[in-house]
């Protein structure tokens, strides 16, 4: 069986450039997606990506997508695996990226990758505790966010 039906989701391939932040940083990166799933992305790099690490990543081309790829502007992930792709002087690297599922850190519910918001770097809300946060005054937001980071005095 080659690796192709080994696959929990089919591929959808698509080249497209995109930036990713890796580990957390504010420094966005560019790539290349190649292909996209229901469950990762194949992309190529310019530097090595060390497997565990969380990445992040938003497509710069999203207008330009066919309507029938249906993806999302920003993927949070976890690099899988990273091998060196041999090409003159040039080093690049291809990258498999696994989505990841995330939990609202107010509610608790279960959030798909395509529905993450992100107050900073650890706070991690679904769609509605994000609207309902906005709605708040800057000092009951700020209290808040304190709360859900265990900043409590």
């Amino acid at each position: 069986m080659d690796a192709v039906n080994k696959r929990a989701f089919p591929r959808i391939y698509h080249e497209a450039p995109i930036i990713y932040a890796y580990n957390l940083s504010d420094i966005y990166h560019d790539g290349r997606m190649f292909n996209c799933s229901e469950g990762g992305m194949y992309l190529e790099s310019l530097q090595t990506l060390m497997p565990g690490s969380e990445i992040h990543i938003r497509l710069m081309d999203f207008i330009r997508t066919p309507s029938w790829f249906e993806v999302s502007e920003n993927y949070c992930g976890e690099v899988v695996w990273c091998k060196s792709l041999a090409n003159g002087s040039v080093s690049r690297y291809g990258v498999g990226v696994r989505f990841l599922l995330n939990v609202c850190d107010r509610c608790g519910e279960m959030i798909p990758y395509n529905d993450i918001r992100k107050i900073d770097k650890y706070i991690v809300l679904c769609p509605d505790c994000h609207s309902q946060l906005s709605m708040l005054s800057r000092n009951a937001r700020q209290n808040v966010e304190s709360y859900l980071l265990g900043n409590v005095v």
